[in-house]
């Protein structure tokens, strides 16, 4: 027992030496002197403002399509005898140039069948005038015979007058029968109605073709068209007719085409409430890299000319601007003229102020801020 107790008077001993030794550093150390932190604000980064009044370029997308793009249909019936060699998927073919023949045989014996009919009816007019004349010298002769009945008259089959316009009248009829069968027989040779390229061509030599029975379909090569969907508040931006360039990215390779803006279309797009603007692009297949139809590409529009500045969207937050001045920041309201994925055209800045590009968490009017590069102030 007396072993356990002086263990213990031991350990209270050194816990209490341990306290005492505590109290005396705590009262005697040194305290460190007080430094007074400066809030230097953050750093940022900043840009030059430069006002101008070049056109506002605005971007839009679309999908190149034909201007005019028909049907190949046969107006007579026939076998095909002749077909042009270009006349095949992709082929292009000049206005004028004959697309396929149909055999005229049976066209021609209808225009020689139709002349007959001509000369047979002008022969039975000509006749039937004849008599006509005479009838009516007959009655001016007898005429003097009835002093006393001057209303005496024959009838007007006395006259051949209903003779005269039924001859008349089958003449007309077999000139147009003519005309009709020299129609159909100019109608066996096809032809392009404008410079076009072969979108589907069915029809061969040999083949038996029916009136009204599409054999290919071709567009016109002459000009290639964009639709290109904006608001209502962009197409407010530029006037129409404008100059445009439609960038295509087929292949891999970039290609611009000068375009021009020619009109819109007659309402709005129901379900996306855009407004269709037509882009023309001429010649699209003169180039040495061809602008083809269905390719997706961009549109840019030479807009109106406003005063404005060009701002990073990284110097934009809804619809103001952060600037720089005398280390402090300030915010500026802007009015937005046109905005795009990458930049933004605004309104009240003006040329030389420093506009802040970088992104900070909380702002407030006149708080200290650091231009990268700059003195600290």
């Amino acid at each position: 027992m007396d072993s356990n107790k002086t263990k213990a008077v031991i350990a209270v001993l050194i816990i209490g030496a341990g306290i005492f030794a505590l109290v005396l550093f705590m009262k005697f150390q040194k305290q460190p002197p007080k430094v007074e932190v400066k809030n230097l604000g953050p750093i940022v980064s900043v840009m030059t403002v430069t006002e101008d009044d070049s056109p506002i370029i605005i971007e839009g997308y679309g999908t190149v399509r034909p201007e005019h793009s028909i049907s190949v249909v046969p107006q007579v019936g026939g076998k095909v005898v002749w077909v042009s060699s270009d006349f095949v998927d992709g082929g292009f073919l000049k206005k004028g140039e004959i697309l396929l023949k149909i055999e005229q045989s049976d066209y021609q014996f209808a225009v020689t069948r139709a002349e007959a009919r001509v000369a047979k009816s002008r022969v039975a007019l000509k006749k039937v005038e004849k008599q006509a004349a005479t009838a009516k010298k007959n009655w001016e002769a007898v005429k003097k015979g009835f002093a006393g009945e001057s209303d005496a008259r024959p009838d007007d089959l006395a006259f051949y007058i209903p003779q005269v316009a039924a001859a008349k009248a089958d003449f007309a009829s077999a000139e147009a029968d003519l005309a009709q069968a020299r129609l159909n027989l100019a109608r066996t040779v096809i032809t392009a109605p404008f410079n076009c390229r072969v979108t589907t061509a069915q029809a061969y030599t040999g083949q038996f073709v029916t009136a009204a029975k599409q054999v290919g379909s071709i567009f016109s090569t002459d000009t290639a068209e964009v639709d290109v969907p904006l608001n209502d508040r962009t197409t407010a931006l530029f006037d129409i007719p404008c100059a445009a360039t439609v960038v295509s990215d087929f292949g891999g390779e970039r290609q611009e085409y000068p375009g021009r803006v020619v009109r819109t279309r007659g309402q709005l797009d129901p379900a996306t409430r855009m407004v269709g603007v037509t882009v023309i692009v001429k010649n699209p297949f003169g180039f040495d890299r061809p602008l083809e139809n269905g390719g997706f590409v961009t549109v840019k529009i030479s807009g109106r000319r406003i005063k404005s500045a060009r701002l990073p969207v990284s110097a934009e937050h809804n619809g103001s601007a952060w600037t720089a001045k005398d280390g402090r920041l300030h915010i500026r309201p802007l009015e937005i003229i046109y905005r795009t994925e990458d930049f933004v055209r605004a309104v009240g800045l003006i040329g030389g102020e420093q506009v802040i590009t970088s992104p900070l968490f909380a702002v407030t009017e006149n708080m200290k801020i650091r231009v990268y590069g700059g003195s600290v102030k």
